[in-house]
């Protein structure tokens, strides 16, 4: 996940927003379509019942106990964007946004192709150049130099990752193909070093091959290198945050110690690497509820929040955690946004 120092309101929606498109896919079978949602100020759009936000029954009601009494709550957009789940959104540096990909479940699944560009000046989506590669579940980051490199995933089946990788180019709306990734990935997360080198965390390969491993893509030579450190736990959809400083939070994903997938369960587990001195440790600090597929969100006191994700069958939803980096310890969030 690309750093950003943000307050507590605009971090939620900048996780909702990357949630809309971030991939659902755990390793275990197929994933399930997330809904779409981007939340605006325009008191003049209207929602499904065609009456303006604040008019009877589609008044918003605002939670009083968030430190942002401005929000006023979701509604829809006009148009449409991509009909599909696990896609990705990645904000450009216009304020543009593209929409890439997807899984399409509709007589077995099926991965997609179609790009998108939706722009918030005025709430629409455009069709651009398809992929390259149809693919669903994949990582999409944005470069120093504006462009988007998109990366694995999955062309339908579960187990069938993907290593193709290729550039979205917003100045001629198009797409180039760069290297393969050395070995194919799904459920990896992906988050650009302030070298401008993308490392790409975890994720499971061919034969459900979990990964305790990480690769890396230098724009400048574009091609992919394999550092030397491994992760005490494999992991797949763990949530991959970089902090002020130069450490990234990997935490929890679906995975374990050994090979056997029996034995897998989301973890509650977090490795902290730190990419300057380029070590890794295990925290002293544990998740409170396991999860994987969730998102993490760096606050302006430099913590980080840990919101949603799916904590196994019959479990449930686990609520939002913060981890403090001073204290090497995870707490969790009460309904007010604070913790307890």
């Amino acid at each position: 996940m690309n750093f950003k120092t943000v307050g507590w309101m605009f971090g939620l929606l900048a996780g909702a927003l990357l949630l809309a498109g971030a991939c659902s896919d755990d390793g275990q079978g197929e994933g399930v379509p997330v809904d779409q949602g981007v939340a605006g100020k325009d008191g003049t759009a209207t929602g499904k019942d065609s009456k303006a936000p604040g008019e009877d029954s589609n008044k918003p009601t605002p939670d009083k106990g968030l430190p942002n009494p401005g929000f006023t709550g979701w509604r829809d957009l006009p148009g449409k964007g991509p009909l599909a789940g696990s896609h990705s959104a990645t904000l450009l540096k216009d304020g543009r946004v593209l929409m890439a990909g997807g899984l399409i479940y509709d007589s077995g699944t099926k991965g997609s192709a179609k790009a998108w560009l939706y722009n918030p000046a005025n709430q629409a989506f455009n069709p651009v150049a398809d992929m390259k590669q149809t693919r669903g579940g994949h990582q999409a980051v944005l470069l120093d130099d504006g462009k988007v490199l998109v990366m694995g995933g999955r062309d339908g089946s579960a187990y069938k990752p993907l290593a193709e990788a290729e550039l979205f180019d917003p100045a001629t709306k198009t797409w180039s193909k760069v290297a393969d990734m050395p070995g194919k990935r799904s459920g990896h997360a992906a988050v650009k070093l302030a070298s401008g080198k993308v490392l790409v965390v975890g994720g499971y390969g061919a034969g459900t091959t979990y990964y305790d491993s990480f690769i890396m893509y230098d724009p400048q030579s574009k091609t992919w290198v394999s550092p030397a450190l491994t992760m005490k736990y494999r992991r797949s959809a763990a949530d991959a945050t970089l902090l002020p400083g130069g450490k990234l939070v990997i935490s929890g994903g679906w995975g374990g110690t050994g090979s056997d997938m029996t034995q897998f369960d989301q973890l509650t587990s977090l490795e902290i690497y730190d990419t300057v001195k380029i070590t890794l440790v295990e925290s002293k600090g544990k998740l409170i509820t396991k999860r994987a597929g969730h998102t993490g969100v760096v606050l302006d006191v430099g913590r980080l929040t840990l919101i949603g994700g799916y904590c196994g069958s019959g479990c449930t939803p686990p609520g939002n955690e913060l981890y403090d980096p001073v204290k090497d310890q995870v707490v969790k969030i009460n309904h007010q946004g604070t913790p307890p």
